[in-house]
């Protein structure tokens, strides 16, 4: 049974991989040692991040190469990771490998003939997320990450005219927009791969049925299913007034530590939002360890004094998210920045025709549930005969 499963795991049974180094490996093109089960297509903007967190807490071994590097880096980053990981791996694979040079290489050493998962998004609504987000993911909206109740909500968060807000829209005329959308790269040099294949959109992940679609999906695959109180984490999302910008922060209660973050899996935490505030929040969550929070609770005037504080205080956040949302990037301009930009409409419809074929094979009711991309399509097909 042993010599079994290692033969499976190893492409080359009388070749022992443990004795290769990953970057020798990657000279002799030997392909990447077995021991993944699925594959995770994703563009990044399509709600990875949320799936990742409950992939996470119900044991699946994400292999992540995002912002990983060369296509050689990746794989020596996922040839050790297979050579010592025997649970259920994930190789999770996005537009940013179609940038590197030797993807064509890196996908060829990929030969296991294993389950495709595929996040998917409405095209528009990707260009919009890329450009809004552009520049922006290391600018921290914190002055500082931990306070206490004798800070002004000022001494915590960046006044908002601190960024700026311009949204260079003639990104949209560069091929660095173009590589958003690889689908069609992926499947052509992976064909030969897909043992079974199933789509994921980012709006199912905001309805009620997301976690009945993984169950189903999880079932199929082989992988322990995600269940309702994975829901809260899975449904938020981060961007909604720049949140991930501003978290995590941690208020300083005596004692005590109280963590302001975006909804979370950790089973080691107690929300306080709700008790707080009176109701709970989509995207915010106020966490204590679980083991203290009956103290915290039992501190009569350090509790009453922490919840006022952190009302107000939170009750400023909500109205910053406010002012973020209502600066950031709209589909209504990228829209109309297509009707006036004849170039760029056509260089990213030349793009999609190829990326949404290739979906479409397998989905086509996905590609047409796309309320942008079709009012873009109605557009070309009206500015464009």
């Amino acid at each position: 049974m042993q010599r079994e499963n290692r033969d499976s795991i190893q492409p080359y049974p009388n070749l022992s991989y443990e004795s290769i180094p990953a970057e020798l490996a990657w000279d002799l093109n030997l392909p990447l040692p077995r021991g993944y089960k699925m594959i995770y297509l994703y563009g990044h903007g399509a709600g990875v991040a949320k799936v990742n967190e409950v992939f996470s807490a119900i044991g699946l071994r994400i292999i992540s190469l995002f912002i990983k590097g060369s296509a050689n880096n990746r794989y020596i980053l996922a040839y050790n990771f297979l050579l010592h990981s025997n649970g259920f791996n994930v190789v999770s694979l996005s537009d940013l490998e179609y940038q590197t040079s030797n993807y064509l290489k890196f996908f060829s050493l990929i030969d296991k003939k294993v389950s495709f998962m595929c996040q998917t998004r409405d095209p528009m609504e990707l260009l919009r997320h890329c450009l809004a987000r552009a520049g922006r993911w290391t600018h921290s909206l914190a002055i500082t990450k931990e306070f206490d109740k004798t800070f002004d909500f000022e001494d915590v968060i960046k006044p908002l005219e601190h960024l700026k807000y311009n949204y260079n829209l003639e990104g949209l005329k560069k091929y660095a927009y173009s590589n958003l959308f690889s689908f069609h790269i992926h499947f052509k040099e992976l064909q030969k791969n897909i043992s079974k294949i199933a789509f994921l959109d980012i709006k199912e992940l905001n309805s009620d049925e997301a976690i009945s679609k993984l169950q189903v999906i999880a079932k199929d695959f082989g992988f322990n299913p995600p269940q309702n109180c994975h829901k809260k984490a899975l449904q938020t999302n981060v961007f909604k007034g720049s949140a991930y910008l501003f978290f995590p922060l941690v208020f300083q209660a005596g004692d005590f530590k109280l963590t302001l973050a975006t909804h979370s899996n950790n089973s080691q935490w107690v929300d306080l939002h709700q008790e707080i505030m009176g109701k709970p929040n989509e995207v915010i969550g106020v966490y204590i360890d679980k083991n203290e929070v009956e103290s915290f609770r039992a501190n009569e005037t350090l509790y009453k004094e922490s919840c006022e504080y952190l009302k107000k205080f939170l009750e400023k956040l909500k109205e910053r998210f406010k002012q973020e949302d209502a600066k950031a990037l709209a589909i209504r301009d990228i829209m109309q920045y297509f009707k006036q930009e004849p170039q760029a409409r056509k260089h990213i419809k030349s793009i999609l025709d190829k990326e949404v074929a290739a979906i479409a094979q397998y989905h086509p009711d996905i590609v047409e549930s796309w309320k942008y991309y079709q009012e873009f399509e109605r557009m070309c097909e009206e500015m464009d005969k």
